[in-house]
């Protein structure tokens, strides 16, 4: 329930500053190591999705926290997973996204996971 909020507020919110405390958040948990962890979030229906809403959809921190969240995914996220297919949706359409509020380091990110993922045997032939 408090990660459905999480990505609710995240994606939705008209309050910059709560959705940008929820994305933190989300930032955060993603950059967890432990496998158990990962997984739940992974399992979640609504996780990789909003994560990806944010990253395209959004302005400021919530679309800087929802792009490291994604970099994050990418280290964790691999095929036969899942939720890899929809990772692989959600990074095509941040990368055809406007970069304009993120420049350089909106591109740096999504490139980084789309790297973090071809260098995965495993994932080369989904992609």
């Amino acid at each position: 329930a408090l990660l459905a909020a999480l990505c609710a507020l995240m994606r939705g919110s008209r309050n910059e500053t709560l959705a940008s405390r929820a994305a933190g958040a989300v930032k955060n948990l993603s950059a967890s190591a432990t496998p158990a962890v990962q997984a739940a979030l992974l399992a979640h229906p609504d996780y990789v999705g909003s994560i990806g809403a944010a990253a395209t959809g959004r302005t400021g921190n919530v679309r800087s926290y929802a792009t490291v969240a994604l970099a994050n995914l990418a280290e964790c996220c691999h095929h036969p997973d899942k939720a890899h297919p929809r990772l692989l949706e959600v990074l095509v359409a941040a990368a055809a996204a406007d970069p304009d509020d993120g420049g350089d380091t909106y591109a740096q990110r999504i490139s980084g996971a789309y790297l973090a993922q071809a260098s995965r045997p495993e994932n080369v032939m989904p992609m």
